[in-house]
């Protein structure tokens, strides 16, 4: 027999048909549905969740709309309905409006979600935060950027780094103020330029005989 029936068989009992009553539907041998059960853990905890009213849910726009809304997985979706990944996708696929609703209830649920948040924040610092650094760009620290736009090789950039950071861990060694107003306080640019030479090997006093 072919292993169609398993999905058949599932449908059935998900849309309310006893076991033995499905059986006979499909002219199904007892013994082939206690070896299959046997042998495919997988249909036989689908079969099981079923009959023990887990995933027993029809499937409808209104029930598929409250799941996806509720930001449940594809996978599941079709758990909940009894249904393999399989057969779930082809219904979704023969039934234009359960499709539509599978993808827009989604997004429904996502906005519906950050209401709720917006709305709850009034009372609550932590969730002002929350939105804060995720739709209005805020952050808990200071982000500093370094610009030189002189430097285009990969290697001097690095020394320019590296650079940088010394003078900045020698300031906080000294106790002596780095950051002011988001700029780091350091040293003219031609000390930072005779820096780089020296860190690079080719300082004047390292240039050889003239």
């Amino acid at each position: 027999m072919s292993e169609e029936w398993r999905s058949k068989f599932i449908a059935l009992l998900s849309s309310g048909v006893k076991r033995q009553a499905a059986i006979e539907r499909l002219n199904l041998h007892p013994k082939t549905l206690e070896d299959a059960l046997a042998a495919d853990r997988a249909f036989a905890g689908i079969v099981s969740g079923i009959e023990n009213g887990i995933g027993s849910g029809v499937l409808c726009v209104a029930e598929l709309s409250r799941l996806r809304e509720a930001q449940v997985s594809e996978k599941r979706a079709a758990g909940y309905f009894g249904m393999t990944l399989e057969d779930f996708r082809k219904a979704l696929d023969d039934n234009p409006e359960l499709k539509h609703v599978f993808y827009t209830a989604e997004l429904k649920g996502q906005a519906q979600i950050q209401v709720w948040q917006y709305e709850s924040a009034a009372d609550n610092p932590d969730m002002q935060k929350h939105l804060g650094k995720h739709y209005v760009d805020q952050k808990d620290s200071t982000e500093i950027k370094i610009i030189n736009e002189e430097l285009t090789d990969p290697k001097e950039i690095m020394n320019w780094v590296h650079f940088i950071n010394a003078e900045i861990n020698a300031k906080i060694k000294k106790g002596q103020p780095v950051i002011s107003d988001n700029v780091i306080d350091i040293k003219p640019e031609t000390e930072v330029k005779d820096a780089l030479a020296i860190s690079d090997g080719k300082s004047d006093n390292d240039l050889g005989p003239a």
